[in-house]
């Protein structure tokens, strides 16, 4: 049981860095689309 705890924790934090790094890369991506066209829409 407490092997099975270990892994859960493993992909908690597996997951938490993905979710980290797409949401920089999200923003990333709408401060770029806003600095590049900055009066247009």
């Amino acid at each position: 049981m407490f092997g099975i705890h270990i892994i859960q924790g493993d992909i908690l934090f597996a997951n938490s860095k993905v979710i980290w790094k797409w949401s920089i890369v999200s923003l990333q991506k709408v401060l770029n689309s806003v600095g590049i066209r900055p009066g247009s829409g």
